[in-house]
C-alpha cells in the first residue's frame, strides 16, 4: 500500500450559474425551511455545468501539465488540476514532482448552450458598432476574495460610473456606506448620465459579504500579434502607445506620426509580435503626453485564441513564492504543502420583465403582475407585465393573479424568448393572444 500512487487536488474551479442554483429568497417564499433546504440539496446535486459549459485546456496548457506531472479533470461544478502527492504522514501532502519554477495554465471554456446570453445577464450588445472580439477573461491574479471559501475569479463588481452607458441587468455596487455596501441591478439601459436609482433595484441585500459575479469588468478585447486600431475620432496628427502588463510594468511603447502633415490619423497598426500571448493594457498619448482614454484598451493577445473566439479563457497562475497569497496552491513557508484553493466564477441569472400576451383584456386583481402600460396613459388591457424585473431560474418561480374568483397560477417564461425593448429586457408569455412587439 506504500507505493500507491496518490493524486490531491492542486486546485479546484467551480462555475456557478444563479440560473440553476438561485440564491433569490423571493423564489422559496412560503415554503418551510426544511422543504426549502431539501430543494437547495437537489439543485446542488443535480447540477452539472455541461449543461451549459465545455472547459477543456489548451494546447500549450496540455504539454505544461504533463511536463508537471499534472492532471485536469472535469466535475460537475468545473474541473480541478491533481497532482501526484507524497503524504508527510500527518494528513498532509506535497507535490510528488516539486512545482519549483511559475508557470501558468490556460483553460478555453466553450458555449454548450447556445441560449447562455439569454438566461446571463451579459451585455447583449444591441448596437453593431460596439461589437468586438471579446473574451471573459478569469485569473487567479483577481485578488477579489471575500474569505478563505470564496477566492474568485472575477474582478470585484466596480461602483457606478457617470460616464458609462449600462445596459439592463448590468451590476454596481453601491458603497456610500462602506461597513453595508449595496449590489444593485439596472432594470433598464440608462447612462451615461448622473445616478438615477429609478433605473436600478437592490438586489441580495439579506447576503452578507455580498457575492461576485461576472461583469464588464472580466469581458477584454481579443487581438492577434498584428492588428489595426481606429484612431479617426481623436484626429491627432502623432500618437503613442504604450503597452503595460498585467501587474501594470510598461512592456513596450509604439509611436505613429500622420504621413500628411494636416491630416489626422485614422488608423495605427500594432505589431506586439515581440510580446507573448498575454493579459496586457493599452494606452495611449497626444503629442503633449496627455492620455485619451477613449482609446485605452484592455485585451488578450494570442494568434490562436482570436480565430477560436472562446467563450471565456481561465488563467491560472503558480508562483513559488508565494506572491498569490491565499490564492496559492502550495504553502511554501510550511515545506510546500498542498492548501488546494477552490476557486469561483459565478454568473448572475437575467432578470427580465415578464410580459404575457392575452387574445382578450383579462379582468383580474394582482400584486405582482400589472396591464402593460408602453406609454404613460396608453395602456394595452390585453398584455400583463411583471412590476420589476424577475430572474430568470430553472427552479421555477410562483407568480399568481385572481382571475374571475379564481387563483390563477402564471406560467414561467422560456429562456429562448427574451425581448429587448425600449430600454428594457422583457420574457414574452403566449396566453392565446400571439406575442410581438408594443411599442
Amino acid at each position: 500500500m506504500n507505493n500507491l500512487i496518490q493524486y490531491r487536488p492542486l486546485f479546484s474551479t467551480h462555475l456557478l450559474h444563479e440560473y440553476y442554483l438561485p440564491r433569490d429568497v423571493s423564489l422559496f417564499s412560503g415554503i418551510p425551511p426544511d422543504q426549502r433546504l431539501r430543494i437547495e440539496e437537489h439543485l446542488q446535486n443535480s447540477y452539472n455545468i455541461s449543461e451549459y459549459l465545455d472547459i477543456n485546456p489548451s494546447m500549450d496548457c496540455e504539454k505544461v501539465l504533463a511536463n508537471h506531472g499534472l492532471l485536469f479533470k472535469k466535475i460537475d461544478f468545473g474541473f480541478f488540476v491533481g497532482t501526484k502527492v507524497t503524504s508527510m504522514g500527518d494528513g498532509t501532502f506535497v507535490p510528488y514532482i516539486p512545482l519549483n519554477e511559475p508557470f501558468s495554465l490556460r483553460f478555453l471554456v466553450e458555449l454548450e448552450d447556445k441560449h447562455l446570453f439569454n438566461f446571463s445577464n451579459l451585455r447583449l450588445e444591441a448596437n453593431i458598432e460596439n461589437k468586438d472580439h471579446f473574451v471573459y477573461y478569469f485569473t487567479n491574479r483577481a485578488n477579489n476574495a471575500a474569505n478563505l471559501d470564496s477566492l474568485y475569479l472575477t474582478q470585484p463588481i466596480p461602483e457606478f460610473e457617470d460616464t458609462f452607458s449600462y445596459e439592463s441587468g448590468e451590476l454596481v455596487i453601491d458603497n456610500n456606506n462602506p461597513g453595508n455596501p449595496e449590489m444593485l441591478e439596472a432594470i433598464e439601459d440608462n447612462g451615461p448620465a448622473a445616478f438615477d436609482g429609478s433605473h436600478w433595484i437592490r438586489i441580495f441585500s439579506d447576503l452578507d459579504p455580498l457575492p461576485q459575479f461576472v461583469t464588464r469588468e472580466d469581458r477584454i478585447a481579443l487581438r492577434p500579434a498584428i492588428f489595426k486600431h481606429n484612431v479617426e475620432s481623436v484626429a491627432q496628427e502623432v500618437l503613442t502607445f504604450i503597452i503595460f502588463d498585467f501587474n501594470g510594468t510598461q512592456v513596450l511603447t509604439q509611436n505613429f506620426n500622420t504621413s500628411q502633415p494636416g491630416t489626422p490619423l485614422s488608423e495605427c497598426e500594432l505589431i506586439l509580435s515581440d510580446l507573448p500571448h498575454a493579459y496586457y493594457r493599452m494606452e495611449v498619448k497626444d503629442n503633449l503626453g496627455t492620455i485619451i482614454p477613449e482609446l485605452e484598451l484592455r485585451l488578450y493577445l494570442d494568434d490562436e485564441l482570436f480565430i477560436k473566439r472562446p467563450f471565456a479563457l481561465i488563467e491560472c497562475f503558480h508562483e513559488p513564492d508565494g506572491s498569490l497569497n491565499q490564492y496559492r496552491w502550495l504553502d511554501e513557508t510550511n515545506g510546500n504543502r498542498l492548501l488546494s484553493p477552490i476557486y469561483h466564477i459565478c454568473l448572475k441569472n437575467r432578470s427580465t420583465f415578464w410580459r404575457y400576451h392575452y387574445a382578450d383584456a383579462p379582468t383580474f386583481t394582482a400584486t405582482d403582475v400589472e396591464v402593460f402600460e408602453p406609454t404613460p396613459g396608453n395602456p394595452i388591457d390585453s398584455i400583463l407585465v411583471s412590476n420589476e424585473p424577475l430572474g430568470l431560474t430553472k427552479f421555477g418561480r410562483n407568480l399568481q393573479i385572481e382571475l374571475s374568483g379564481d387563483t390563477v397560477l402564471l406560467p414561467n417564461p422560456d429562456i429562448q424568448s427574451i425581448f429587448p425593448e425600449g430600454g428594457r429586457v422583457y420574457s414574452e408569455i403566449n396566453m392565446g393572444g400571439g406575442l410581438g412587439p408594443h411599442t
